[in-house]
């Protein structure tokens, strides 16, 4: 599991922007929360920003396109759950957050989407990608901000707790008679 709390719980990471707004690892937004029910105090975040993380603020005024990703590897013969928290405001249409479940060694396109264009989500929200057994092999997990340069509300994208749980056990369907 990753919550980006401290070195040891945050994964190693390739980051690729075209704009000014990038992602970064920071303590400005977090969505990790102790026995309490309470954000951890000092918890970290994946999350936009145009001041280098040092808020999850993005720049309106300026197109970007920015991804983070890392490599998982899912083991054969087992029903994976992808889960992270997430949310994003943006702007509808134009400034949107979107994930990709990618093979490695194959260029990221559309056909990978495991989350499409998504902003207007200003509450942590869970998303859980469940995949069949197929999936085995080694995975690029990327998150994709996008904007334009024109309106727009903060926050962009902001990512936590991202978790992969695999199980031996697949459902099968039921006919019932």
């Amino acid at each position: 599991a990753f919550d980006f709390d401290t070195p040891e719980t945050t994964p190693e990471m390739e980051f690729y922007v075209s704009g000014t707004n990038g992602w970064f690892v920071g303590t400005d937004q977090n969505n990790t929360l102790d026995e309490e029910g309470n954000p951890t105090v000092g918890g970290g975040a994946l999350y936009v920003s145009s001041d280098n993380g040092l808020t999850a603020s993005y720049n309106t005024g300026s197109s970007t396109m920015s991804t983070a990703s890392m490599l998982i590897s899912i083991a054969p013969g087992q029903e994976t759950h992808i889960t992270f928290d997430y949310k994003v405001v943006g702007e509808s249409g134009w400034d949107y957050f979107t994930v990709y479940l990618v093979p490695f060694g194959v260029e990221m396109s559309d056909s990978y989407r495991v989350l499409s264009g998504t902003s207007q989500v200003p509450s942590w929200t869970l998303k859980d990608i469940v995949l069949s057994p197929d999936y085995a092999g080694i995975y690029n997990l990327i998150f994709r901000w996008n904007n334009d340069n024109m309106y727009g509300t903060n926050p962009g994208a902001i990512v936590d707790n991202v978790k992969m749980i695999q199980t031996s056990c697949v459902a099968t369907a039921v006919d019932w008679m």
